[in-house]
C-alpha cells in the first residue's frame, strides 16, 4: 500500500470523529497543537488506525502527524509481508 493511499485512510478516519468534521487537515499537521486533540483523542485515533490497518503501533512511539503515523504503518504493513 502507498503511503498516499495510507494516509487517506488516516484523514479519513480523522474526519470521521465529529470535532474534525469540516476542518481543513493536512498530513502535516500537529494532532496535538494544530488539531486540539487530547490524550483520549489521540488514544481513540489510535485505536481506529489500529483497527483499520491491522496493526499495533507502539505507544512508546511518539507520533504526532498524519505523515508520520503514515511512515510507521507503512513500516508495519511491509513488515508483515
Amino acid at each position: 500500500m502507498s503511503k498516499e493511499e495510507i494516509i487517506e485512510k488516516i484523514m479519513n478516519v480523522l474526519q470521521q470523529d465529529d470535532s474534525m468534521k469540516g476542518k481543513d487537515i493536512t498530513p502535516d499537521m500537529s494532532f496535538k497543537q494544530e488539531m486540539n486533540l487530547d490524550s483520549l483523542d489521540v488514544f481513540e485515533l489510535v485505536n481506529e488506525i489500529e483497527d483499520e490497518f491491522e496493526i499495533e503501533i507502539d505507544t512508546d512511539e511518539s507520533l504526532d502527524t498524519v505523515n508520520q503515523v503514515a511512515d510507521y504503518v507503512q513500516k508495519q504493513l511491509a513488515a508483515k509481508e
